[in-house]
């Protein structure tokens, strides 16, 4: 008897204790639940507000293609009424966004929009940078490769592939390498890519692989517009590879070629804009000699090495060419023979742009920008890029420019 009262009160305690369990767990779930509920709603009102800062964008975006009028008015420094974070839109269901439409400088312009869910608790921000400064690097091609004492100075080299170095000067921690696909050194440098596939940036700034920003899209260039000023200057070919012999002259001219050239002869010096529907070869050894002043953002391309000191730009001076002191540039002469050995006087002076393959070698120089719009780009044997900023291009792409860069950032409540 007495057993089986041991046994019932372990049993009615046990069920006591599951009770006061569950007493304990209930409101631990029952918080659980009210938490999961307006993690949900939270997470729904985020997304909500991300795709009215999407739509925002995208208001702001055709509002700066409506006329090239809105592009000037903006790059002037003035504001276009209603797109100077001034209105608030409700014109989509779900909350209500503002834009800034503003100056970043004479020829780049940038877009904010911010949004927030009907409830007004949920903000977020959209950025991005349209620029109709449409030559930004020294090469700009679907796939670069280079190998000897091929060398880009001043200026990034953008891929919209692969970059693939050989051994020599080309294969360098200079320039900025910045590729939509891979970026790989053959030499005695290791390969860039720590995660092939994967977006990968070097922090110390040497290189930006499988990333489709900072790598913006091939300017569209007006090549009808230099084949008819060609056509008036009688600089307009339609012989098969095009052969400019020696010397090539040297005032700066519009040249097109309609099926490829070559331009291989020995002191030639060659200035202005050649524009190629087909493959280019470059070999010439120059004749141009003169100082000139390296774009002021060419320390950026030495961040991380420099020819003389592998501590990147710092305060001394002439680290690389032009380099005054941290930060700084200051004139330099191309053809000092300075940093790449020999007297290499420069072989053409500013805009080249290939419909085809571009190659080039032969220690041959050129001062300005490559551009290529299929093929690939650039050489070897000795071939130097320096990169000129200042270069005037014309383009055919839309109003607002090309897009540079696109990215969400902390909003502003509003």
């Amino acid at each position: 008897m007495n057993s089986d009262r041991f046994h019932k009160g372990n049993v009615l305690v046990t069920v006591l204790l599951i009770i006061a369990a569950f007493g304990l767990m209930i409101p631990a779930i029952v918080n659980y639940v009210k938490n999961e509920a307006r993690w949900s709603v939270k997470e729904r009102k985020q997304t909500e507000a991300f795709h009215l800062a999407e739509a925002a964008h995208d208001r702001g975006y055709w509002k700066l293609c409506e006329s090239t009028n809105n592009w000037s008015t903006v790059t002037s420094g003035s504001s276009i009424v209603g797109y100077c974070n001034d209105v608030v839109y409700s014109d989509v269901s779900g909350g209500s966004y503002k834009i800034d439409i503003y100056r970043i400088s004479a020829s780049s312009v940038g877009i904010l929009a911010t949004a927030k869910d009907s409830a007004s608790k949920e903000f977020r921000a959209i950025r991005s940078i349209y620029s109709k400064s449409s030559i930004v690097a020294a090469v700009q091609a679907p796939s670069v490769s280079s190998s000897g004492n091929c060398m880009t100075w001043w200026g990034p080299i953008y891929s919209m592939g692969n970059i693939d170095l050989g051994s020599g000067a080309s294969n360098k921690y200079y320039p900025r390498k910045m590729a939509r696909g891979s970026i790989l050194a053959n030499g005695s440098l290791p390969d860039r890519d720590t995660a092939p596939g994967t977006p990968d940036i070097d922090p110390s700034g040497e290189w930006w692989s499988y990333n489709s920003y900072p790598v913006p899209d091939v300017p569209t260039v007006d090549i009808a517009y230099y084949k008819a000023q060609a056509i008036t200057a009688g600089t307009y070919y339609t012989t098969a590879n095009k052969d400019f012999g020696t010397p090539v002259d040297a005032a700066p001219k519009i040249r097109y070629c309609e099926a490829g050239a070559t331009i291989s002869g020995n002191g030639s010096f060659a200035q202005g804009v050649l524009i190629v529907i087909g493959d280019l070869t470059l070999t010439a050894k120059g004749g141009g000699s003169y100082s000139t002043t390296p774009p002021s953002t060419a320390w950026m391309e030495y961040v991380k090495d420099t020819p003389t000191t592998s501590a990147g730009d710092t305060a001394a001076q002439n680290e690389y060419p032009g380099d005054g002191g941290y930060h700084t540039v200051k004139a330099y002469t191309i053809g000092s023979g300075l940093y790449g050995g020999g007297n290499k006087n420069v072989a053409f002076k500013g805009f080249i742009y290939v419909t085809g393959t571009f190659s080039s070698g032969a220690n041959t120089v050129m001062h300005g920008a490559v551009v290529v719009t299929t093929g690939g780009a650039f050489g070897g044997g000795g071939a130097e890029l320096w990169y000129d900023d200042t270069l005037s291009v014309q383009t055919s792409s839309s109003v607002a420019g090309s897009r540079q860069s696109w990215k969400e950032e902390v909003a502003t409540p509003f």
